[in-house]
């Protein structure tokens, strides 16, 4: 205080009474403690608005401002960091390459944040990745989804560090949709180091992340949908009955395994481990693997007493409806070869019996539908009755087209078909024409909740928009790009059963749902966007009730 008064600070400044003190200490807490000095404050405020606007993953304060020769044998420090260096270099014979590289890490640290609408984000963090024989010139790196779309990872502090990721896919490159679902929902490249981590250098501390669209089930009907026969069991073949699984492979050697989780509130992991029964390999040609090179590794389950030897699950915080819950498991000295996992149980959906009533009454309405879809791909002429019904749906949609020219402007009515778990075209038009047929399954469909009509149908409660002018590449999104097909704008609505107060909450929506309305055209100066005002959206929600009412008189004759 008397410093500030020797500067030329007044009593006036923070709106006090004078007084003298030779220390004054504010405890921070919600609201930041130097708001209480305005002066000061307001010489502070450019700076605080710098801070704020910082991405996290470019935070200044966590990049490391000293050399290795400043502190020699830093990275070794402690007791577990010195053994797995042992460790690194009994297990760096097993490598592939000529010459050994001995290289291991103190800390691996996975994260994983599950939404609500089931999209995650995970990051990654390899803390201390250090050489001291031979050298590493990148990291190679494996994700993959049932029915999701893994997006490219981002890196914290690429320029500073030199690190950058070289993909092995292209998901903006058109296709037919089979290879395109295939190529969204697996990702695999390598991070490329322009400075290598060899010995005598700083070790490297790497964080990545990246999101994943549709990536997880939220109930035990959505698990049945996602997840085909083959994709439902662990890395050791064990079943999964409804539940989900994180998992994570030490596949080189690290001091320390920290894998958090954050899941909706009501739900509860368990910790799950088992064995590489093969040696890794996780050196070739001077790349780190972080995942093992041959998909075909035998696994065998820890036992609960092994697992509870080495690793510790805490809950971390307490619960929020809106946040969730964090869970993290800490795993000190993992084996190597090892591979943790935080499983979780999905919740069975309750449902009234007027709820249950709704359901099969969308399913009667869905069969109808398909029964339509399986002639129209044939080229014969369906179900008469929808196929007028589906007319006056186009003729509704006359407005937001471009008459003068052709503006390849399409309508499409798409429903799921439980028996193969994928959204099909029922029918469709082109410019004001109805298609001759419509696309087998095997050239067109769509996983449950992926691609922006697949979304539609399993939110079922708002509609979507694609604008490829605000599209961001390299993050996943909605929309999956078609061979000679692509939208400047779609827009998807949910073809729903009539509102009915008594029906109550139901956690699985799409189960109540029809099909989705999707209305697209391949010109940027289209008259959709006229579609995004709230006008646009009644008007073409009424057209899905129009059209529903239409099918529910068809069912009933």
């Amino acid at each position: 205080m008397k410093q500030w008064a020797e500067n030329g600070g007044t009593s006036a400044d923070w709106g006090l009474t004078p007084k003298q003190f030779d220390w004054v200490v504010l405890r921070h807490g919600p609201v930041p403690a130097i708001a209480e000095f305005r002066t000061l404050f307001n010489k502070c405020k450019p700076l605080i608005d710098q801070w704020e606007a910082i991405n996290p993953l470019e935070d200044p304060t966590r990049r490391r401002r000293w050399s290795p020769e400043d502190y020699p044998d830093t990275h070794l420090s402690s007791p577990e960091v010195r053994q797995v260096e042992e460790d690194a270099r009994a297990a760096a014979q097993g490598n592939t390459d000529t010459s050994p590289v001995i290289v291991f890490a103190q800390e691996m640290k996975i994260w994983k944040l599950v939404r609500n609408d089931g999209s995650c984000t995970i990051r990654y963090g390899i803390n201390g990745l250090a050489v001291t024989q031979g050298k590493i010139n990148g990291i190679q790196f494996f994700a993959e989804s049932a029915a999701g779309w893994v997006g490219d990872p981002t890196i914290q502090d690429s320029e500073q560090l030199g690190v950058t990721w070289a993909g092995e896919r292209n998901v903006t490159q058109p296709a037919e949709m089979p290879e395109i679902v295939e190529r969204v929902r697996r990702l695999s490249g390598v991070f490329s180091l322009s400075d290598a981590v060899s010995e005598g250098k700083q070790p490297l501390n790497l964080v990545f992340e990246l999101s994943i669209t549709n990536g997880h089930a939220r109930t035990a009907w959505e698990f049945d949908q996602i997840y085909r026969a083959g994709q439902r069991h662990g890395l050791d073949n064990s079943v999964l009955d409804s539940a989900e699984r994180f998992e994570r492979i030490v596949w080189f050697p690290v001091a320390a395994l920290t894998i958090s989780i954050t899941l909706p509130a009501h739900l509860r992991p368990r910790v799950v481990a088992y064995m590489s029964r093969s040696k890794p390999r996780f050196v070739q040609n001077r790349t780190l693997l972080l995942d093992p090179p041959d998909p075909n590794v035998q696994w065998e389950a820890l036992s609960d007493g092994e697992i509870s030897k080495k690793a510790k699950l805490e809950r971390v915080g307490e619960p929020n409806d809106d946040e969730g819950q964090e869970w993290r498991l800490r795993v000190q000295s993992p084996a190597l070869g090892s591979c943790w996992a935080l499983e979780w149980q999905l919740p069975k959906t309750a449902a009234s019996a007027l709820v249950h009533g709704r359901i099969r009454l969308a399913q009667s309405y869905r069969s109808e539908l398909l029964d339509h879809a399986r002639e129209r791909r044939e080229s014969r002429q369906g179900n008469g009755l929808i196929r007028e019904a589906f007319k006056r749906v186009i003729s509704s949609m006359h407005r937001f087209r471009i008459l003068e020219e052709s503006e390849n402007f399409r309508v499409h009515i798409t429903t799921y078909d439980e028996e193969i778990r994928s959204i099909v075209v029922v029918d469709g038009a082109q410019d004001g024409l109805l298609l001759s047929c419509v696309p087998d399954p095997g050239r067109f469909s769509l996983p449950y909740g992926l691609g922006l009509s697949g979304a539609c149908f399993k939110e079922a409660n708002n509609a979507f928009v694609f604008d490829l002018s605000r599209r961001e590449p390299g993050k996943p999104q909605l929309y999956l790009p078609l061979l000679q097909r692509n939208y400047e704008v779609l827009l998807a609505f949910p073809l729903l059963l009539p509102v009915d107060d008594q029906s109550g909450p139901n956690g699985d929506a799409a189960r109540e749902c029809l099909g989705v309305l999707n209305v697209g055209s391949g010109r940027q100066d289209t008259k959709l966007a006229k579609a995004l005002g709230s006008s646009g959206i009644e008007e073409i929600s009424g057209v899905c009730h129009q059209f529903v009412r239409d099918i529910k008189d068809i069912v009933t004759k």
